[in-house]
């Protein structure tokens, strides 16, 4: 089982149905086969965006319950996978290999 990273934007497309991008990152979100990790700093980025004038209005409590639901997914070392729609953020770290979104 890979761990994979999952970037900010995978978690803000997968909440937005009016995204092209929102069905890829349902389905990484949704996938089994692999352990789903997170960042202290992505979930603040995601609180960030979806709660302020970026036009998905999300209410506080709202945000705070899907953070709620990453959270549970586990906080994990051992990386070596991350899932983003922006991959020139990732490409020069070595390590890490870019999942295909």
């Amino acid at each position: 089982m890979s761990k994979i990273l999952i970037d900010t934007n995978i978690l803000v497309y997968g909440i937005d149905q009016d995204s092209a991008f929102f069905k890829r990152a349902r389905t990484i979100l949704e996938q089994e086969k692999n352990q789903l990790v997170t960042t202290s700093k992505n979930l603040i980025e995601f609180l960030a965006v979806t709660t302020k004038s970026s036009g998905y209005n999300l209410n506080n409590d709202t945000a705070l319950e899907i953070v709620e639901e990453i959270i549970s997914i586990g906080l994990a070392n051992g990386i070596h996978e991350v899932a983003t729609f922006n991959t020139k953020d990732f490409k020069s770290v070595k390590e890490l290999s870019l999942l295909e979104v």
